[in-house]
C-alpha cells in the first residue's frame, strides 16, 4: 500500500526491486483518507481486507511481518528511510527487525578509488604509451614502458581494492544483490577490460629484432591492445558517471557535481595533453632528414622497442 502526494493510499504490485505498479490491481481499500498532523506529516488511513486472493495474508491474531519506507522522488529507492517490524494485530505488540543498510562511507571510498584508477591513473598510462616514439627517439628505450606498466598496474590495484570495498559493503548489508543496477554491470565490464589488458601485456609477442618483419601475432596484439585499452577507458568513464548518479539517488552522497568534476576534468586535461603530444611528435619534432618522428624509419627503432 503506497500513498503519494498526488493520490490517496492505493494497492501496488511489487515483484522485484523496480518501480512498483498498480495496473491491473483490484483497489479494495475502503475508508481511504489522509490526515495532516500538527507537525506537518501526512498520515494515510485506510481499511484493508486481511485475506485477499493473490496477496500475502495478514493474520488477525498472530505475528505479521511488515516493511515500511518513506521519502521523496521515485518509488523505487528509500536509502535509510525504511524499516521492518513484526506486529501482532490482536495486541498491537511489535518488535523491530534490524536492517543493515549499505554504509555511505564505504561507497564513497569505493568511488574515490575508482576515480583515482580510471580518471587519473589509466588515462595517464595511455598518455605515456602515446609518447612511446618520442621516448625511443630520445634514448629512453625502457623508461616509457616501465612507467606505462607501473601506472596501469596501480590503476588495476585501485580497481581491485575498490571492487572488494563495494562487494563487502553490499554483502554486509541486507541488500545482497550485487548486480541489480546498470552501474555494477558496467563496472564488471571495466574490470574485465583492465584485466584483459594486463594479460595481453604479459603474454605480448615481442617486437621484431634486426631486419625481421613484424609478425602477424604482433600486429594483432598492437591492434587489440589499443582497442581494448580505449574501450575500457570509455566504459570506465560511463561507469563512474553512472555510479555517481546512483550514489546520489540512493543518498550515499549529498550532491554529484563535485564527483562529476573530479571524473571529467582529469580526462579532459589528459586528452588535451595527448593531442599536444601527438602534434609535437608528428608535426614539430622531425629527425635530421625532416621525417616526422611518428614516421621515422622502423629500422631506427628495431632492437630498441620493448613493447
Amino acid at each position: 500500500v503506497i500513498g503519494t502526494d498526488e493520490a490517496l493510499a492505493e494497492k501496488y504490485f511489487m515483484f522485484d526491486k523496480v518501480t512498483p505498479t498498480k495496473s491491473n490491481v483490484a483497489q479494495t481499500l475502503t475508508d481511504v483518507r489522509t490526515d495532516v498532523l500538527a507537525n506537518g506529516d501526512v498520515e494515510y488511513r485506510y481499511t484493508k481486507i486481511l485475506a485477499e486472493p493473490g496477496e500475502i495474508e495478514i493474520v488477525g491474531a498472530g505475528t505479521n511481518s511488515f516493511v515500511w519506507a518513506h521519502g521523496s522522488g521515485g518509488l523505487s529507492f528509500h536509502a535509510n528511510t525504511r524499516g521492518a517490524l513484526n506486529l501482532d494485530l490482536s495486541t498491537c505488540a511489535f518488535t523491530a527487525i534490524d536492517l543493515e543498510p549499505v554504509q555511505p562511507q564505504a561507497i564513497k571510498i569505493h568511488g574515490m578509488l575508482m576515480v583515482a584508477a580510471w580518471a587519473y591513473l589509466a588515462p595517464l598510462g595511455v598518455l605515456m604509451a602515446r609518447g612511446k616514439h618520442f621516448a625511443l627517439r630520445n634514448g629512453f628505450f625502457k623508461t616509457w614502458l616501465y612507467l606505462h606498466a607501473f601506472v596501469q598496474l596501480a590503476a588495476l590495484v585501485c580497481t581491485a581494492i575498490g571492487f572488494v570495498k563495494a562487494y563487502k559493503a553490499i554483502k554486509d548489508s541486507d541488500v545482497r544483490d550485487h548486480l541489480d543496477f546498470r552501474h555494477p554491470k558496467l563496472g564488471v565490464g571495466t574490470m574485465v577490460g583492465g584485466c584483459t589488458q594486463l594479460l595481453m601485456g604479459v603474454i605480448r609477442p615481442h617486437p621484431p629484432h634486426g631486419d625481421e618483419d613484424k609478425s602477424v601475432a604482433r600486429w594483432i596484439f598492437e591492434i587489440a591492445h589499443r582497442l581494448v585499452g580505449y574501450g575500457s577507458l570509455v566504459l570506465g568513464l560511463l561507469t563512474m558517471l553512472a555510479g555517481a548518479n546512483k550514489a546520489l539517488e540512493l543518498k550515499h552522497v549529498d550532491q554529484v557535481r563535485t564527483w562529476n568534476t573530479a571524473i571529467i576534468a582529469p580526462i579532459v586535461v589528459t586528452g588535451f595533453l595527448g593531442i599536444l603530444l601527438t602534434l609535437y611528435i608528428n608535426l614539430i619534432q622531425s629527425d635530421q632528414g625532416g621525417v616526422p618522428v611518428a614516421k621515422a624509419k622502423e629500422t631506427e627503432m628495431k632492437g630498441t622497442e620493448m613493447a
